[in-house]
């Protein structure tokens, strides 16, 4: 599509700037933050030095629409699934602009939180621990401006050792990819990482509710990326299949509960007959939700999804993607506003839904577990 080429084009402007020249890596996935920090665009080259204005980029773009427009990009690739690879170092870039540069602590989290989901969709499991413990104990936050230089050299005066463990309040104890998924360190691993909490009642209004939320969701799909690990043989009653299962259950919980609380309402079986309302559809929101929170329910739902696959059922994780394609086509019917309601100018409407990424999202996993069930023409049907 036109999105995905532009993802694709932006990126290569973006690699060629940055890897090919100093300090910075040579391969995409070495931009991970838990390997590298961007600190500077260029040798030389530092917003302490005012060879960039503080509060905007070169040119005069904004530095949130700038920020934005990295973003769409990433969710752009993410959505296709297409060199996820290339996602790092862009959201290097994000995370060196929105700490640096912009100085904002909720961009900050944000960019930080794409990156964690793009290192578990690349299999980078550890780095995606090692990120998200780091957000979860709020490490390298943004700073003024006067304190850049003194924390670069505290940087590099430390002793060896990853920098985002100084003034750690939780154990360190990183999810280990050369051991078994479920052996007795790694279990441990995913029960601190399933404790964490990112906001407090001090903290959320600065973070924003939606990177609470992604907190969430990035916990869950870590957790599932492990439980989907493919064996070369299990057997029942398993004691590691049962660790499994536990893990799954949790994340379940997790992702019904955050459903609840983006909805308003209450995540009942959709596998009930009747338990999705009238004729079959969807429960309305308790409240109004924007496009970015629309999203949220659409993967929420496909994670679902992925957790019947995993337990085996793949009729119940078809049902899961048809409750969401019924619940986006709710929202797509109440979900225009008009221009005025959103304190824009002019007469024409905007959607508040979301749109077609979503939607091919959905229909793409159908069409995988169509195929997984060996029904080709309904697979057919769904690709036409």
């Amino acid at each position: 599509s036109a999105h995905l080429y532009a993802s694709l084009f932006a990126s290569g402007i973006v690699e060629a700037v940055l890897m090919n020249s100093l300090p910075h890596p040579t391969t995409r996935m070495d931009f991970s933050m838990d390997r590298y920090r961007l600190r500077e665009i260029f040798v030389g080259l530092r917003e302490s030095r005012l060879l960039l204005p503080p509060n905007s980029l070169h040119g005069g773009v904004d530095g949130v629409v700038f920020l934005n427009s990295l973003a769409f990009f990433v969710d752009t690739l993410m959505a296709t699934n297409y060199q996820l690879a290339r996602c790092m170092p862009l959201l290097s870039l994000y995370n060196y602009i929105a700490t640096d540069i912009c100085r904002d602590e909720h961009l900050a989290v944000r960019g930080r939180l794409m990156m964690v989901r793009a290192l578990v969709r690349t299999n980078a499991l550890q780095s995606a621990w090692r990120l998200l413990f780091s957000i979860s104990q709020k490490h390298d936050q943004p700073t003024s401006l006067l304190e850049t230089e003194a924390w670069d050299s505290l940087f590099n005066e430390a002793p060896e050792g990853p920098p985002m463990l100084s003034g750690a309040t939780a154990t360190y104890s990183p999810f280990r990819t050369q051991e078994e998924p479920f052996s007795e360190h790694n279990k441990g691993a995913l029960n601190q990482l399933l404790g964490w909490v990112l906001e407090d009642e001090k903290h959320l209004e600065k973070l924003g509710s939606l990177n609470a939320i992604t907190f969430k969701m990035a916990q869950a799909e870590f957790t599932i990326a492990i439980c989907a690990s493919t064996r070369v043989f299990s057997k029942v009653g398993d004691a590691v299949e049962a660790d499994r299962l536990g893990f799954l259950e949790k994340v379940e919980a997790k992702l019904r509960a955050l459903w609840k609380e983006v909805t308003g309402n209450d995540d009942n079986d959709v596998h009930t007959p009747g338990a999705c309302g009238a004729e079959g559809q969807a429960k309305v929101p308790a409240r109004d939700l924007d496009e970015k929170e629309g999203e949220v329910t659409v993967e929420i739902r496909l994670m679902l999804a992925k957790i019947w696959e995993i337990r085996g059922d793949s009729g119940k994780a078809i049902q899961e993607v048809l409750y969401a394609m019924r619940f986006v086509k709710l929202l797509a019917a109440a979900g225009v506003r008009t221009n005025q309601d959103c304190n824009i100018g002019g007469s024409g409407t905007l959607r508040a839904h979301p749109g077609a990424k979503a939607w091919a999202l959905l229909r793409r996993q159908m069409v995988n577990l169509l195929l997984s069930q060996g029904r080709h023409k309904a697979a057919d049907a769904h690709i036409e």
